[in-house]
């Protein structure tokens, strides 16, 4: 379901201001767990509602250095001592104050960068930390040049020995490799970037140009890529860190590979390595680099391979989710134990990590430190599918049962009980496996998304994961817009898939065309940049193109020529596409190349489309095949193309065959139900649409009854669809889905078709007024604005028309508000009546609108009634502060928002309209005000782009 369609749903929700919701349509179903409840507390003035939804979305500042504050108070007592307290920040007058105690540190903008940040730390650290001297360090001792745990443990032990290093610098060096090097998806770790941050702040107060390779190594483990990499080109032009932040993968495989070349760049080079996005270039990589190194650090660096689960990492087909572990356990085993008395372990993991943590008595390599370090480490594998370790299941206390608590299936978001972020991570993948195909804008969504925000903070995958939820779930492009442009300033060219998705969404060409021109873009990075163009559905020529490039930059991928298809198709280039997976195909002709066997499918598929039956039939009938499974495809396809032939009795025999070889799969049934209307049997058609091979999801049958329906009939006579209607009448479990028919004969232009199929599946009435005014726009399309307004008046009774003005303005169908609804009848709310016109004056009016001065010569008296003085704001006789006095007064806040919206949008103050339309939505009232307003963002949302796209232009072509 599109974000547009989703809105049309929630409007007709909500129609003439009942709350009723229709339980008998399966699409509604998961949005009724919740209402959004208007925002509690103190009572807030109309004024400061816009407001009000900003700070109810509003990220804090990056936990991680609100942390670091507390660490540099920490630094600058008597150590060893527990982790320090972070500070807290404050949003007002547009930036964030931080406060230390009830000490005011500083500000921060908004959307705070590295460079925001760091400047306030290392001023704390000048105020709070004794002045030392400004002294180079003493020598480092043994060992200093490792980069790696566990290696690193000794000379991070040494280095805070403060006597022999009293500038941290040292202590700093350590622990910024230690956070560059931890793996910590789940994101329960925050003490070790912080502490790493506090001491990078303690000897930046003393030197102002030491530290830079630790700022580098810091901001890109924190996700400020950008800064990363802006400070990694003031470097050495032979740094190992320049090469890695300029993605120069070949550089650092030729420093790597010298004699003598230090664990730092062989390390780095198995990390860039991770980039080419190949398990196979991977692993060459370690082994050639790190090779016999099993160290947590060295293994965790093929988390960044995106890969399926079950993809082995070693010869010896050990997955990644246990090579991790059994690391961590090896290098806990290294370390000094000791196990507190009383101490009650559920797995070895428990008994390793508790001893090796008590044993700690360091100043920074402490309990809580190891702890932090290899709980991250040990969670690492579990992002994907919840994989939790078997001991985890059983854990009673402690972080495992944290994380299990929050991942239960069952389980809403709840405000954050701590204050900080551990465990955003895995709400964050519990929302998406929970809402992933429902449709936006529902109140639960809207409750646990509010929550969630509670979570997250600026630091950059938050805000790009709330850029996502505000694009479509919360439908406010206007926020979605400020937080991908948040985005692009942090990240840098490495984070190819956020600054890909933030630049579609923000129409910047130039950096999109920049990450996909990049040497080191790979394969499935480029396909899924692509992919998500493709589903915003705008700049299709350049997209075409973007494809052209793809395919052969690409040669030997069948997931970039397989979805560049998918384009084609929609545009109905079948001549095309048929070209080019036979481009694929004389390049890869070796049949164990993957998509071997489905390039073949589609070939057929798409020869099929373009005509060419008999070069589809010839194609599978020689491809040899030996698993059930692809057998049962290929008579799918050898159906279709025998259908082409006009052989539809063989057809039919290989569509059997194909549903009995394919039980679950939709399509082949879908080609069965076709070939069954096309020899006219009808009754069977509709029994196999009514079964299981079509009813695994709604939106499948309706496919077929949309889509499908259409496609058949257009060629046949119209006494053969009359009589395919008839028994989808007749077929009871066909009820709710077989609206679907109407729609397919409308989107192909069959006007006449679809009013007398609604006449026959849908019984019009007064008391439908969707089915009378989708009829109405048939009508008007087959014979014009005046027949349809006459056919419509004769359907519909005077006394039942008012109604019809809601209905009227969200669809657009203005007309209706004048040409069917002459008079407004006096006994049903003819206030409401003039209204809604006011407001589609205000939307789409002008000085020359015939309808103006009936409009003015209404409202130009004055009248208290809330919605009298509603219409004269909308057209321009009545100000704000009349509206927000009608607040004060106690009316609902949904309809004073949508109408200060509408005016808003009128005078194309976009970003204000949204707003106003946002607390409307979030108003949690059953109006028909609030139902418009999610109409209007739903159009909005609608163009995958941000509030910008509807300031040019975009909205407007919709209206």
């Amino acid at each position: 379901m599109n974000a547009k369609a989703a809105a049309a749903l929630s409007a007709t929700l909500l129609l003439w201001g009942c709350e009723r919701q229709d339980s008998q349509n399966p699409l509604l179903k998961p949005i009724q767990r919740a209402r959004i409840a208007t925002p509690s507390g103190p009572v807030v003035p109309a004024s400061d509602w816009r407001a009000q939804i900003r700070d109810a979305y509003r990220l804090r500042p990056d936990a991680r250095f609100l942390l670091a504050l507390g660490e540099i108070d920490r630094l600058a007592g008597p150590l060893p001592a527990p982790p320090g307290k972070a500070a807290t920040a404050e949003f007002a007058g547009g930036k964030w104050s931080v406060r230390c105690g009830e000490v005011l540190v500083g500000s921060l903008p908004e959307f705070p960068d590295f460079p925001d940040f760091l400047p306030l730390l290392v001023a704390h650290a000048k105020a709070v930390l004794p002045r030392g001297s400004n002294a180079m360090a003493s020598p480092a001792p043994a060992g200093q040049d490792a980069f790696l745990m566990p290696g690193l443990l000794k000379p991070m032990q040494l280095a805070e020995r403060f006597e022999n290093d009293p500038s941290f610098r040292g202590a700093s060096r350590c622990f910024a490799r230690l956070a560059f090097q931890m793996p910590d998806r789940l994101e329960i770790a925050p003490l070790i970037p912080a502490r790493a941050l506090a001491l990078l702040a303690a000897v930046r107060s003393r030197d102002a140009r030491a530290g830079v390779e630790e700022e580098i190594l810091l901001a890109h483990a924190l996700g400020y890529t950008r800064h990363a990499e802006t400070l990694a080109a003031t470097l050495p032009s032979n740094a190992p860190l320049r090469a890695f932040e300029t993605v120069d993968g070949q550089g650092l495989r030729e420093m790597a590979a010298q004699r003598g070349a230090t664990e730092e760049v062989r390390y780095l080079a198995v990390k860039r390595s991770t980039s080419v996005g190949d398990l196979k270039h991977w692993k060459q990589a370690r082994e050639r680099f790190m090779q016999g190194n099993d160290s947590v650090a060295v293994i965790a660096t093929g988390l960044e391979i995106e890969l399926p689960n079950q993809v082995e990492v070693t010869d010896k087909r050990v997955l990644l989710s246990e090579a991790l572990p059994r690391a961590v356990l090896r290098e806990l085993s290294r370390m000094p134990v000791s196990v507190p008395a009383g101490f009650e372990a559920v797995s070895e993991f428990d008994v390793a990590l508790e001893g090796a943590a008590d044993a700690a008595r360091g100043a920074l390599w402490d309990g809580p430190a190891v702890r932090a370090y290899y709980e991250a480490a040990d969670f690492a594998p579990f992002e994907t599918g919840f994989l939790w370790p078997t001991w985890m299941m059983t854990a009673d206390a402690g972080t495992g049962a944290i994380l299990r608590d929050l991942s239960r299936d069952d389980r809403t978001v709840a405000p954050d009980p701590r204050g900080d972020t551990r465990g955003a991570a895995v709400l964050i993948l519990q929302m998406r496996n929970r809402y992933q195909r429902a449709p936006p804008a529902t109140p639960q969504r809207l409750v646990e998304i509010r929550a969630l925000t509670r979570w997250l903070d600026t630091r950059p995958s938050h805000r790009f994961e709330l850029a996502g939820r505000s694009g479509f779930d919360l439908q406010d492009p206007r926020a979605a817009e400020d937080f991908y442009r948040s985005v692009l300033q942090v990240t840098g060219e490495e984070d190819r898939r956020m600054r890909a998705e933030a630049a579609l969404y923000l129409g910047d060409w130039a950096t999109l065309r920049r990450i996909l021109d990049s040497p080191e873009l790979t394969a499935p990075e480029a396909t899924a940049i692509l992919w998500n163009w493709y589903g915003s559905r705008f700049e299709r020529d350049r997209l075409e193109a973007e494809y052209d490039r793809l395919i052969e930059r690409f040669p030997n991928d069948w997931n970039a020529t397989n979805y560049f298809i998918d384009l084609l198709r929609d545009r109905k280039e079948y001549r095309k596409a048929c070209e080019i997976v036979e481009r694929w195909r004389a390049r890869n002709t070796d049949p164990r190349t993957p998509g071997y066997y489905h390039a073949h499918i589609r070939l057929a598929h798409n020869y099929v489309l373009a005509g060419e039956y008999e070069k589809g039939r010839l194609l599978l009938d020689r491809l040899a095949l030996i698993e059930p499974f692809e057998k049962g495809n290929r008579e799918r396809g050898m159906a279709e193309c025998l259908v082409g032939l006009g052989r539809l009795p063989e057809a039919e025999k290989m569509a059997r065959e194909a549903v009995r070889a394919l039980p679950n799969q939709s399509e082949a049934a879908r080609i069965l139900v076709r070939i069954l209307w096309r020899e006219g049997k009808d009754s069977e058609a509709v029994d196999l649409l009514a079964g299981k091979a079509i009813s695994r999801e709604p939106w499948e049958r309706c496919q077929a009854l949309d889509i499908d329906f259409s496609e058949v009939f257009a060629d046949l006579p119209r006494k053969r669809l009359e009589q395919a209607v008839e028994a989808i009448a007749k077929k009871p479990e066909l009820a709710n889905t077989s609206p679907c028919v109407i729609r397919g004969l409308a989107r192909s232009s069959r006007w006449e078709d679809a009013l007398w199929v609604t006449d026959r599946l849908l019984a019009p009435s007064p008391e439908r007024m969707d089915v009378l005014i989708d009829q109405y726009g048939y009508m008007k399309n087959w014979k014009g604005r005046e027949a349809a307004a006459a056919w419509l008046t004769e359907k519909l009774p005077a006394e039942k028309r008012n109604p019809l003005s809601m209905k009227a303005l969200y669809t657009k169908n203005d007309d209706l508000l004048w040409d069917v609804i002459a008079t407004p009848i006096p006994s049903d709310h003819p206030e409401w009546v003039w209204l809604f016109r006011a407001v589609a004056f205000a939307l789409r009016g002008s000085d020359a609108d015939p309808h103006r001065s009936a409009l003015l010569g209404y409202y130009e008296k004055s009248d208290p009634d809330p919605y009298h003085v509603m219409g004269r704001y909308l057209v321009g006789l009545a100000t704000e502060e009349d509206m927000f006095a009608l607040a004060r007064s106690g009316r609902p806040r949904s309809e004073i928002a949508y109408y200060l919206g509408v005016r808003a949008q009128g005078e194309k103050r976009f970003r204000d309209a949204c707003e106003w339309y946002r607390v409307s939505a979030e108003s949690g009232e059953g109006t028909s005000p609030r139902a418009l307003a999610f109409y209007t963002l739903g159009e909005w949302t609608g163009l995958r782009q941000g509030i910008w796209a509807v300031e040019a232009g975009g909205a407007a072509k919709s209206q």
